[in-house]
């Protein structure tokens, strides 16, 4: 090994190389991993988990509250079922004369910790299911508002914007929940609460998805086995399935739920991962220690000449064939190691902006248990193997005579490093191609027309104040500010969709948002009537055209006929037609809507929102409205976001797996440039001797640069032919998923520019090395023995 240390020290540039690039890689390997390993093992620790299960249907995860009294009263298959609702259903939270600034408030029914594994610190199972006026706090809120009291016993105060106040009495304190498909809350509620909170959460089930439903089944049953019978029974008492809503049933275990693509959480009660994220950043981890690896095989292949001396010398000592293959795997494995644990210093110094970037917390410490340790020490075997046994191969079989005459160096630089060199550009291209198609596609869908307003419009959520009061009197005060052109009232926006109204139409169900706001909400947000059917009653609502298309209905329809034989029927006026505009984000499906524009938004309702419309800076005007609310409401909590932010927003998931692919695809280019520069480094040296008698002969300068740089440039377009059949393929694959594209010629656009750009690269990296070859004294490089 002693030997091993010294050719390190003398090759300087191999080594650092080597390390840098292994420890980079290394480190992203590892700080994914953790991630990876943290997504691939959400809810194992549920002791139930093989028997709890969550209710969907053929179009979303969700239920109506009563779902999961129904379903234990009649199916004896199932021991225990809760619901959960995820969001703070009520109002603000006080604790004595305390205001919180904000909590995360959820709902759940008394056998919530009897399915679930989420441990008591304080209290017992029992005081949470004595009242269904109980709540459970975290442990986090527990040391934040209770550090110097017992928190058992305490009572939070919820109060509605009505003025309606509910109190809980602090039965328990919970572990902090993590790692699972249920969210982090502050504190969790008995959720028969919710049944008084709104009337649509009834024993009849009309409001369809509110909650979600867990049941957790007696050990040995199968629930899936009774899914017909559960069908028949909803098709007779819940409306979604005796009026065709909805068709099937589904039993998700929860050891799919984190992962299940088949369907989403309406209402958003549950975390659920992105397979295709994970996917993306294991391929993304080969990838980068792929490079890593073939920098280290082509750098040391490369360098053969040197350690072939020294192997041969050893064999004519006496030293056998698979001694010295052995002795070079040992060397990579020495350098692995080393490698590794830098890598892991550097992934916990990186998992902080990790986290941020991921949005999931992790840190790689505190994975450190002796199984992660074990999987470590087998990883770093496998890449000393990996890494050094191509080189000790080649560099074992090397005869003395060969070492002598120069073949050695020359057959193995004339056509290994080629070989590798091409590999990684290939992969290079793709990364490259791949990166810039999702930026631009990413870029088109944020920019895709929706047909209504979104520039410098702030959207303000209304249940923020605690008084309906407190809310016209907003409107009006900000209104008065310079920053400020106009100001309405309205429920939600188009962008996240409104309130859902289903009605019974043709033996089936016609579903609508609603659209509901003022005069100045309609102006602002830029909604067109196309046809009044200028009726008497102008409280009656209008369609959008799309609603028109799902009735079969022509637009100059004036009323429509809803009901069934079961029901009775009914015929409700159209007031008219509105121009189309996206509902929900750009890549939802299209709803028909219902619209009723007031002159003056009535003072007997409460709307949801407020949208304003600013001028000038949107920080400065974030600012001036935000002072406005605090002089109005000083114990709330301003919330509020412009609605083209709203917009990128729903673009979130794909934007995060844009940034980690550039992240990735800058890392992987860095460091095949660094075995490029590396590699010429080598060869050009190896060539200098050519080189200078080429000089001395008279060659032109101009003309052994060209020699020497169009061979790589000459590898790099070998690279880009092979490459674009896989970039294509790859960024088709990834675009096939968007109902909207960007245009067809771009994709090809990228790929030749990606192409371009992989050889500037290697342009760049060969060109320092072959101005240093050129410009060095050939009688210089004759005398000097390499």
């Amino acid at each position: 090994m002693k030997s091993f240390w010294n050719f390190i020290r003398k090759n300087g540039l191999y080594a650092f190389i080597n390390l840098f690039g292994l420890t980079v890689s290394l480190a992203f390997v590892i700080l994914l991993a953790v991630y990876v390993s943290r997504q691939l093992t959400t809810d194992a620790f549920q002791k139930n988990a093989d028997r709890i299960y969550i209710y969907a249907n053929e179009n979303y995860i969700g239920s109506a509250y009563y779902l999961q009294k129904h379903l234990l009263e009649n199916f004896p298959e199932i021991e225990k079922a809760t619901s959960l609702y995820s969001y703070n259903a009520i109002g603000s939270l006080s604790i004595g004369e305390t205001t919180l600034q904000s909590d995360k408030t959820s709902y759940a029914d008394s056998s919530f910790f009897e399915i679930f594994s989420f441990r008591l610190l304080e209290g017992s199972n029992q005081a949470w299911k004595a009242s269904d006026r109980s709540a459970v706090i975290s442990k986090s809120f527990a040391d934040t508002y209770f550090s110097d009291r017992d928190p058992i016993g305490q009572q939070l105060k919820y109060t509605s914007p009505e003025g309606d106040s509910y109190i809980f009495t602090v039965a328990a304190v919970m572990e902090d929940i993590d790692h699972s498909v249920i969210p982090y809350c502050d504190v969790l509620c008995r959720a028969e609460v919710l049944t008084e909170v709104s009337d649509s959460n009834d024993e009849r089930m009309s409001n369809a998805a509110a909650v979600d439903t867990f049941i957790m089944t007696w050990p040995e049953a199968d629930i899936q086995a009774k899914i017909p019978a559960i069908r028949e029974y909803l098709g007779k008492v819940w409306w979604t399935y005796s009026q065709n809503s909805l068709d099937k049933v589904f039993f998700i275990p929860l050891r799919d739920l984190y992962f299940y693509d088949g369907a989403e959480s309406l209402a958003g009660n549950i975390l659920q991962g992105d397979r295709r994220l994970v996917d993306v950043l294991m391929a993304a981890c080969i990838i980068l220690l792929l490079f890593a690896v073939l920098n280290y095989i082509n750098l040391t292949v490369a360098q053969s000449g040197r350690r072939a001396r020294e192997m041969a010398t050893r064999r004519l000592l006496g030293s056998s064939r698979n001694g010295v293959l052995w002795r070079m795997i040992a060397e990579a494995t020495v350098f692995a190691a080393v490698s590794t644990v830098l890598a892991i210093l550097a992934a916990e110094a990186l998992s902080p902006y990790a986290s941020r970037l991921l949005e999931y917390d992790f840190s790689v410490w505190k994975e450190m248990n002796p199984a992660f340790i074990a999987m470590i020490v087998a990883g770093i075997a496998v890449l000393g193997f990996l890494s050094g046994i191509i080189p000790a191969m080649v560099i074992s079989r090397a005869k003395p005579i060969d070492i002598v005459r120069g073949s050695f160096n020359l057959r193995i630089r004339s056509w290994y490093g080629k070989v590798l060199i091409v590999l990684q550009q290939v992969v290079a291209v793709a990364m490259i191609a791949i990166s810039l198609t999702m930026y631009f596609q990413i870029r088109a869908m944020i920019n895709a027309p929706l047909n209504y307003n979104t520039k410098d419009i702030l959207n303000v959520s209304n249940s923020i104040f605690t008084s309906s009061g407190q809310i016209r009197e907003f409107r009006d005060a900000v209104e008065t500010l310079p920053c400020v052109e106009a100001a309405g009232f309205g429920n939600g926006i188009p962008l996240s969709g409104t309130n859902n109204y289903s009605q019974f139409y043709q033996n089936g169900i016609l579903s609508f948002q609603m659209i509901v706001g003022d005069s100045a909400y309609f102006n602002i947000l830029g909604l067109k009537v196309k046809h009044d059917n200028r009726l008497d009653d102008r409280n009656i609502f209008f369609w959008n055209e799309y609603a028109f298309k799902e009735a079969g209905l022509p637009e100059t329809a004036t009323e429509v006929q809803f009901g069934n034989e079961n029901e009775g029927t009914y015929t409700n006026q159209i007031g008219g037609v509105y121009y189309d505009f996206k509902i929900r984000p750009l890549l939802y499906d299209q709803s028909a809507a219902l619209i009723r524009k007031y002159d003056v938004y009535p003072t007997n309702m409460i709307p949801w929102n407020t949208v304003i419309k600013v001028t000038g800076n949107h920080k400065e005007a974030f600012g001036r409205i935000s002072e406005v609310f605090r002089e109005i409401c000083p114990e709330g909590v301003f919330d509020a976001s412009f609605i083209e932010d709203q917009v990128k927003a729903s673009f979130a998931q794909y934007t995060q797996m844009q940034k980690i692919i550039i992240i990735f695809t800058v890392i992987a280019i860095f460091v095949s440039s660094l075995g490029l520069f590396a590699m010429s480094t080598y060869y050009i040296r190896a060539r200098s001797r050519n080189i200078a008698v080429q000089k001395v002969f008279g060659a032109d300068n101009r003309l052994i640069m060209k020699q020497i740089i169009s061979s790589y440039i000459i590898l790099s377009l070998i690279a880009f032919a092979i490459s674009v059949p896989v970039s294509r393929l790859l960024t088709a694959k990834w675009l096939e998923q968007f109902s909207y594209q960007t245009a067809l010629w771009v994709p090809w656009l990228l790929i030749l520019a990606s192409g371009l750009m992989a050889c500037l690269i290697a342009f760049l990296a060969v060109l320092y090395q072959s101005l240093k070859a050129v410009g060095t004294n050939p009688v210089t490089t004759i005398r000097k023995d390499d």
